[in-house]
């Protein structure tokens, strides 16, 4: 099974964790979400962007897709003990048990990864992001 889950071709996103995209701009591989379990897994986005994720194909396959909730700082947060935020040039995630993180970047070649259980920070470059912590939680986020 391939590990690879985001985006391919050369449309990149332009922008913030908080700022619109249609996801009819973003290029995706036919089986780009083949290794998530779009019914159990989040996916977040910005706010002013639901109903398009909704509504546009392979993304209306995630049965949760929620508006980002943003605070002072680019993070997500998730109800079950998982947190991803991000400042400069380093992604942090947060987890109550141990979990398997992967990255992805916006080209969906896996940035980085490892194993959380507790806190643990990946040095990627400023981009948007696609992380998945255990098998069942899915966030996007924003690292300038």
């Amino acid at each position: 099974m391939s590990t690879s889950i985001a985006w391919s071709g050369s449309k990149k996103p332009d922008s913030d964790a908080t700022t619109p995209i249609d996801p009819a701009l973003i290029e995706l591989e036919d089986d780009a979400f083949s290794v998530i379990d779009t019914e159990a897994c989040s996916l977040f986005v910005p706010a002013e962007s639901v109903e398009l994720y909704r509504n546009a194909p392979q993304w209306c396959e995630f049965s949760h897709i929620a508006p980002i909730e943003q605070s002072g700082t680019d993070s997500v947060e998730h109800d079950n003990g998982v947190s991803v935020s991000a400042s400069e040039g380093v992604l942090t995630v947060s987890s109550s048990s141990a979990a398997s993180v992967s990255v992805y970047d916006v080209n969906g070649r896996r940035a980085t990864g490892g194993t959380v259980c507790g806190k643990a920070d990946y040095r990627v470059s400023p981009g948007i992001y696609l992380v998945t912590v255990g098998n069942r939680r899915c966030f996007k986020i924003s690292v300038r």
